[in-house]
């Protein structure tokens, strides 16, 4: 089975009991940040960071280049690129067009040193932030809220082979909306978690006029 039993993963026993909190404090960053156009820009030096996260991408679009074609999706016909937007902000574009964004809460540098939230992570969401720092059973890596836009597709890659992959969906719209790792299909349900290993062949798609929302934290594979 290419989804993990979320049972035999004790973060996502917290994620789900706490998602109100996520929730609630995604809702005032989307309010004061995210679509506040008088807002003035969190700044932090996040050149570490979004040298990680570029890796990250770039190493996943050169891996899904070698994978077979996915419903007729060709790579070599489109331009996908990282792109930094702001501080901690950052996300993927296809043919100049973003298909999907990520606001970096916490990342962990090097598996010496402890999860550290970024600045939005520490102004936004401090109980998400202070909720995942104390848990120890499983080693979180990042946790990122993670929007997924409307009329979107994401084409089929793959990740790091040390990873596993939570989400945690905040806001998932109404339609056709979901989400295929390896050969099994889902659709993502609002405070309900999902999990499946980063190097997993996967994909998804947003075919609805309204962005889904999710928490995703990643954690090291034991």
């Amino acid at each position: 089975m290419a989804f993990l039993n979320i049972e035999d993963i004790s973060i996502c026993s917290l994620l789900e009991s706490n998602y109100p909190v996520v929730r609630d404090e995604y809702n005032i960053f989307k309010k004061e940040y995210l679509y506040n156009k008088s807002r003035e820009e969190l700044t932090e030096d996040d050149s570490v960071h979004w040298d990680l996260c570029r890796k990250g991408y770039v190493d996943s679009i050169k891996a899904a280049e070698n994978l077979q074609h996915y419903q007729g999706f060709k790579w070599q016909e489109h331009t996908i690129e990282p792109r930094r937007k702001e501080c901690n902000w950052y996300g993927l574009s296809m043919d100049e067009d973003s298909i999907w964004e990520g606001i970096l809460l916490s990342c962990r540098t090097s598996s010496m040193y402890q999860l550290k939230s970024t600045i939005l992570g520490s102004t936004y969401f401090p109980q998400t932030m202070q909720l995942l720092s104390s848990f120890y059973e499983n080693t979180v890596v990042s946790t990122t809220i993670a929007v997924f836009p409307a009329n979107k597709i994401l084409p089929r890659h793959n990740g790091y082979d040390s990873l596993i992959k939570i989400h945690l969906p905040l806001y998932v719209p109404q339609g056709d909306i979901g989400f295929c790792a390896g050969e099994e299909t889902m659709t993502w349900k609002t405070g309900k978690c999902s999990a499946f290993y980063d190097a997993t062949e996967h994909n998804g798609w947003n075919n609805t006029n309204k962005d889904r929302v999710a928490l995703i934290v990643d954690i090291i594979r034991k």
